[in-house]
């Protein structure tokens, strides 16, 4: 099953309707064909971050996209639920390098002298890009152009031949933005073999220059720059579309079809689902963090919510408790949920508490889950305690432990009301826009106590008196309603099955295949492709 939120999706004529924002990832708006938009595709795969992918058909853009602040240019960057957007492609792609700095490949080098370089590489190629685009046009005299375009090319020969241990620009391990600006068009130039424009190309004499031709076959063989690369067919058919029109646009579904620019599935987001025969070790992940947990789990939703929210992707296993094997039991947390662990299980991280918070401290993205600011720091602390001695009376509920657990749960309720009525502006806890780990970490438990209505534990249900707490209530509605939380959100019905089974076997644990079918689940988990 594909993640819709990852889903190419193909925007051209009466399809061209504005799509809901993504609630987890960034949305690129651009052209599969278009070099501008390939830097920031290229940027988002080499730094290995998932993104959703709207490829646009010029001719049929409607007014909304012409909104959107680039006037109707690509590439767009829109941030998860439309919290903001970038454009201009050198801005894209370092805004993505940026965001993203926690990433072990940055496309910017952090040493100031060859980030340096870099950028004197990068001006070199905004002089080398008109030249480009004299040749697909068929601008001015070959002679001329080709003479003109030769200072620039023999710099790129010259900085290249000067490496003494790898073929990528000023001797680095990997492409920096001096590989990554100059490729897309450097490769569509060489496309133009076998065009009407194959006469411009041939004054460029580019077989002249054996070092960056050497590396622009380095660049071809790079499996992540691979997946972004322009298609030679397409582009072959744009420039005799363009020679045939006239005019000089990027449509889809002529010379560019649709399955070819399908993005595929992810491998390492996959969701893993262990249970029986199927409880095997997975093999170590490569690229992201590795949530172990199961779907229903309150402890495990806090994480999965800290990462939604701050736009991180994570593969998810989700663990049938009562097949955990030996290998599971002896890892760091004994067999209890959740258990992150780093790419190339370089460590795992266990409670609940501690994940979501060094979720929040290891990736420095916009979001902040727990603030800066001391006093309000403080506060979600305090809410956060708070939190603590409610979660108990929780379980006392479930678990029918005392016959006025109902007062109690009555007491704490009224104090996380109080606490909501101080807001003047915000919808969160602490008057905040956004939640924090106060909203976070109650949000799980709260959420399943309303569960229990229509349940055996109906009787529990009706004593608490929810109507009593208006600005509570209030609140949980404006958690459901955020894009990002629903996406962790606990089913209710699949909650009601585990309640069920509970009651009937006695026995309190979380299982999968029975009620927690993965297509029960309307909420699916975050960050997965495709379901095994």
């Amino acid at each position: 099953m594909e993640d819709q939120n990852l889903k190419t999706l193909w925007l051209v004529g009466d399809d061209f309707v504005q799509p809901s924002p993504n609630p987890v990832y960034m949305r690129l708006y651009g052209h599969p064909l278009c070099p501008y938009v390939e830097r920031s595709r290229m940027t988002f795969h080499l730094k290995e971050i998932p993104f959703q992918f709207c490829c646009v058909d010029f001719p049929s853009r409607p007014q909304w996209f012409k909104e959107l602040g680039s006037e109707g240019r690509v590439p767009v960057l829109e941030l998860p639920n439309n919290k903001g957007r970038v454009i201009e492609s050198a801005v894209v792609a370092q805004f993505v390098d940026d965001y993203y700095c926690k990433c072990y490949y940055q496309a910017f080098p952090k040493d100031p002298i060859v980030k340096a370089k870099v950028k004197i590489a990068i001006e070199k190629v905004n002089s080398f890009v008109p030249f480009f685009y004299k040749c697909l046009k068929e601008d001015g005299e070959k002679a001329e152009v080709g003479e003109a375009a030769k200072p620039i090319l023999e710099w790129f020969e010259a900085s290249l031949k000067s490496n003494k241990k790898t073929e990528y620009f000023l001797d680095q391990e990997a492409p920096t933005f001096a590989d990554i600006f100059l490729f897309p068009h450097f490769t569509r130039l060489t496309y133009l073999e076998g065009t009407k424009c194959e006469p411009y190309l041939k004054e460029l004499k580019l077989e002249s220059y054996p070092h960056l031709m050497k590396w622009h076959k380095k660049m071809l063989d790079h499996p992540k720059v691979q997946k972004s690369l322009c298609c030679k067919e397409a582009f072959q058919g744009f420039v005799k579309d363009m020679k045939e029109t006239g005019v000089l646009t990027l449509k889809l579904g002529t010379y560019c079809d649709k399955e070819k620019f399908t993005a595929p599935a992810e491998p390492n987001l996959l969701i893993l689902r262990l249970k029986d025969e199927t409880f095997v070790k997975p093999p170590v992940n490569p690229q992201y963090m590795r949530l172990y947990g199961h779907p229903l789990c309150p402890y495990v939703e806090r994480s999965r919510m800290t990462l939604g929210l701050k736009g991180v992707p994570f593969q998810f296993v989700q663990i049938d408790f009562p097949s955990r094997p030996d290998w599971f039991k002896n890892m760091e947390s004994a067999g209890r949920v959740p258990l992150l662990e780093l790419p190339n299980e370089e460590a795992r991280i266990n409670e609940s508490a501690v994940v979501a918070q060094f979720i929040d401290e290891y990736y420095q993205t916009p979001f902040k889950a727990m603030p800066e600011e001391a006093f309000l720091k403080a506060w979600v602390k305090v809410v956060m305690a708070k939190v603590d001695g409610f979660v108990p009376l929780f379980y006392k509920a479930l678990k029918e432990e005392d016959e006025n657990v109902a007062e109690a749960i009555r007491t704490s309720l009224t104090w996380f009301e109080n606490k909501l009525k101080e807001n003047t502006c915000g919808s969160y806890f602490l008057n905040q826009k956004e939640p924090t780990f106060a909203d976070i970490f109650f949000f799980p438990h709260f959420t399943r106590l309303l569960y229990f209505e229509g349940t055996k534990l109906n009787k529990v249900f009706e004593e608490i008196k929810f109507k009593d707490f208006p600005r509570v209530m209030l609140w949980h509605e404006t958690m459901k309603k955020n894009p990002t939380v629903q996406v962790s959100l606990c089913d209710k019905e699949a909650f009601h099955g585990f309640l069920e089974d509970y009651k009937s076997t006695g026995v309190l644990t979380l299982k999968l295949g029975t009620y927690c079918q993965f297509k029960s689940l309307k909420n699916t988990p975050l960050c997965f492709s495709q379901f095994i």
